[in-house]
Formats: C-alpha cells, sequence, structure tokens
C-alpha cells in the first residue's frame, strides 16, 4: 500500500493532524493508520476513505472542472467496452478538451489540458492498440509540451513537472513494450538534459517519505550509473530490498555486490593481520 503511504503523509504536511485526527476526519480506526503509515496492508475500502480525504485536502493547481475529466478516464476505462472507450475518448473527452475557452491559451487550465490529451493519446496506443507509434509520439508531444510550459511559466510546481517527466519514462518503457527503461541512447541523453534524477532529490527534499519518487529516480540513476545518486535514493526507499529485483537496477545490484565483496575482503585480511 505505497500510495496510502504517500497519500497520509502529504495530508499531514498539508494539514498538520496527528494520526488521531486523520482517523476521526476519515472513520478510520487509528490502527489502520497507523498500518498504512508503517507501509502494512490495509483494506481496499479503507484505501478509498484515504484516497477521498486525501482529494479533499491536498489541492491541486489545476482548475476541477479539467481534473474531473482526468477522473473520468479511469471510471470509463473500467465501466465501458474497448469500442465504447474508443468512441467516448474522440466523440466526448477529446471534444470538450478542443473546444474548452482555454485550449491553446498556455494557461494553467490549458497545460491540464493538454496534459488530459497525452494521457488519451496513451491510451489509444497502450490499451486500444490503436496506430500504436503514432499515438505514443503524440501523446509524447502532449506531455512534452505541457511540462516545458510548466517549466517555463510555473516552475515552482516542481511536484507537478516531476510527473509530467514521469508520464514520458513510462511511455517510452511502454512504447518498447516491457517493463524495464529500454536501452536507448537518445532517451538517456533526455534524461539528463532535463536532469531526471537531479529534479526527483530535489522532490525528495520536501516530500521525504516519497518512497514512490525515489523508486522511480533510482531506476533512471542507475541506468545512468549514477551510484551516489542510487545511494541516496535508495535510502529515500527504506532500503527496501524488494526494489533491488527490479530489472533497471542491474548496475545498482551490481555496485552493492562489489562493495559487499570488498568489504568481506578487507575484514578477512584483518583477520589474517
Amino acid at each position: 500500500m505505497t500510495y496510502a503511504y504517500i497519500f497520509l503523509n502529504q495530508i499531514k504536511a498539508t494539514t498538520g493532524l496527528t494520526q488521531l485526527g486523520i482517523a476521526v476526519e476519515t472513520g478510520l480506526s487509528l490502527n489502520t493508520i497507523k498500518r498504512a503509515l508503517n507501509r502494512k496492508s490495509i483494506s481496499a475500502s479503507s484505501y478509498k476513505l484515504i484516497k477521498k480525504f486525501h482529494k479533499e485536502v491536498v489541492t491541486s493547481p489545476f482548475p476541477a472542472e479539467i481534473n474531473r475529466l482526468h477522473d473520468l478516464l479511469d471510471v470509463m476505462k473500467r465501466r465501458l467496452t474497448r469500442t465504447e472507450y474508443a468512441e467516448y475518448l474522440e466523440v466526448d473527452i477529446e471534444g470538450r478538451i478542443k473546444t474548452h475557452p482555454s485550449y491553446g491559451t498556455g494557461d494553467l487550465c490549458d497545460i491540464r489540458l493538454d496534459w488530459l490529451l497525452g494521457h488519451i493519446h496513451f491510451d489509444r496506443a497502450e490499451y486500444l492498440r490503436q496506430n500504436v507509434i503514432i499515438e505514443f509520439d503524440a501523446a509524447r508531444q502532449h506531455y512534452q509540451h505541457a511540462m516545458n510550459l510548466l517549466i517555463l511559466n510555473h516552475e515552482s510546481l516542481v511536484i507537478e513537472i516531476y510527473k509530467l517527466q514521469q508520464c514520458i519514462v513510462s511511455l517510452e518503457v511502454r512504447k518498447k513494450g516491457g517493463k524495464a527503461i529500454p536501452n536507448d541512447p537518445e532517451l538517456y541523453a533526455w534524461f539528463r538534459e532535463i536532469r531526471f534524477v537531479d529534479h526527483a532529490l530535489f522532490v525528495l527534499e520536501s516530500e521525504p517519505w516519497n518512497v514512490a519518487v525515489a523508486r522511480n529516480g533510482l531506476r533512471v540513476a542507475s541506468t545512468l550509473n549514477m551510484l551516489e545518486a542510487c545511494l541516496k535514493l535508495w535510502k529515500l526507499t527504506g532500503e527496501d530490498t524488494d526494489v533491488l529485483s527490479e530489472p533497471d537496477l542491474h548496475w545498482f545490484r551490481q555496485q552493492i555486490a562489489k562493495e559487499a565483496n570488498n568489504s568481506s575482503k578487507s575484514n578477512c585480511l584483518g583477520n589474517v593481520q
């Protein structure tokens, strides 16, 4: 229940509520709140209540009406058949976006609309398998444009900038049909150009409990052979050994094994002397 843990810490940081205060506000037991904050499993119904309260108190910089369109994507994807969902994207959601008064203006509302268009193209490629390469490329263009506008005009929204960076990383992984970051020099150059790892570490300065950011940053840092960053980010995951099983962490696992081997040799030499 990683996200329950993250949501609760964001609630605490935003509201100043104690564990007991959160329990009262959500209607959950104090034990459930403690379990989630210890990253232990909780029921799906408990998670929904935490998520609901999080949405109420941790506000978004984007207009609520556009965020509701975003939420509708997940709802309709579960509710509709693929054929119905494809029609819904084209006729309903995309139509609403492109006729919205803010569309193309470059303001915060337009940035969120662009972000949402990225999700629409991503779903066409990944979920509906329509014109896969073309739709993946269109999704990336919208994510990149939204991110560029945020960096240019709203650089203080570091969490939102990071999320768009992560959207592009996820897209590139899925575009190659796998779960690991693809071996792509152009993608590696892009990571360095936008300073993805540095940005993750910057986000973690204000949200040190955000293990999702730490985990994703660690994947990229290992891909780029950045040992010092890997060590920092792994520590921020709580040195979660489950994380080390991810394919993107092959290089970092090798470094840990080398360090362990060197330490073992040093101990043996010390004993001989």
